[in-house]
């Protein structure tokens, strides 16, 4: 699969809208969306980041139908103008200062200070994937290296996310195997029944194995997030694993994201880090100009047919 940059946008695009109609669930509009949903970001947090997130779900608890009207109007908002070319470049700025936002004092930095914070239950949290990505498909020429701006950047934000995801993994220390089975049955009475099923043999499966389920998932993300540091060729096989991984995770651990619980926000972190994988291996599958200049199919004919020629 090869990304333009202008699919990347467009894919960002689709995704604030779907952001914005969760946000439409009748339970936003309730109290219980500040308090079931946004307070308990902020618990086993350390001080500061607990007192954003519990100030934040008590101004949004005292006027909860105004706020989520306007919560789901930005992101609507910030939808159309990534799907509409003529303001794709404003709305990703936009988005990606809400996204920020959204990081700090909705998901609590997405937990990632806390304890027992894993891939499995959506670290480093969705927002701060929208954020990364949105950076990744500005438009921006600085001094007539923005490819190469681009290319780089990508690489090493995926190291850095699996690599951190590798030490909260390894951080969970003997009880590791306990927690991770913890996340594989926390949501899977969400499932569908035979996907329910699994998830359930999983976690009875990690649930008495001690800390080797925790060295196994931070050595597996390690290596996925150095691989993106190394060849074009390598970038391509962490694209492929980290996906894949980010795919069985958000199925079997994030449940689907929740969607069809009616609580959910946004899908969570698994699907970002799949278009985070499919972004990262088009650049290394030859479609650099895709990312950050035009489409392949916009690129002229001789100019195409020559690449191939001096690759060749």
């Amino acid at each position: 699969m090869r990304l333009s940059r202008r699919g990347l946008q467009l894919a960002l695009g689709v995704l604030w809208l779907l952001d914005g109609a969760l946000q439409l669930q009748p339970v936003m509009f309730t109290r219980q969306f500040a308090r079931g949903i946004i307070e308990p970001a902020g618990s086993g947090q350390p001080a500061l980041v607990h007192w954003l997130v519990t100030s934040a779900a008590a101004v949004i608890g005292a006027r909860p139908v105004l706020f989520d009207a306007l919560f789901a109007s930005v992101q609507l908002l910030l939808g159309i103008g990534l799907l509409w070319r003529r303001t794709s470049q404003g709305a990703l700025v936009a988005s990606i200062s809400w996204a920020l936002g959204v990081w700090i004092f909705g998901e609590g930095l997405g937990g990632v200070l806390g304890s027992g914070a894993t891939l499995l239950n959506g670290a480093p949290g969705a927002a701060i994937l929208y954020a990364l990505l949105g950076l990744a498909a500005l438009d921006v020429d600085w001094r007539g290296r923005h490819l190469a701006v681009a290319s780089r950047f990508l690489a090493i934000a995926w190291a850095v996310i699996w690599t951190a995801l590798a030490a909260l993994a390894l951080a969970l220390g003997a009880n590791a195997g306990g927690q991770i089975a913890a996340s594989f049955r926390a949501n899977a009475s969400a499932l569908p029944g035979l996907l329910e099923v699994h998830a359930n043999a999983l976690a009875a499966l990690l649930q008495h194995d001690g800390a080797l389920p925790g060295i196994a998932l931070g050595l597996a993300c390690a290596l996925i997030g150095l691989a993106g540091l190394w060849t074009d060729r390598w970038r391509v096989v962490a694209g492929v694993a980290g996906g894949s991984f980010a795919l069985f995770t958000w199925v079997f651990a994030e449940a689907l994201g929740g969607i069809g619980t009616g609580k959910a926000t946004d899908p969570n972190s698994g699907p970002l880090l799949v278009l985070f994988a499919v972004a990262l291996s088009s650049q290394s599958l030859g479609a650099r100009r895709q990312l950050v200049a035009t489409p392949l199919a916009d690129a002229p004919v001789h100019e195409m047919s020559g690449s191939r020629s001096h690759a060749a």
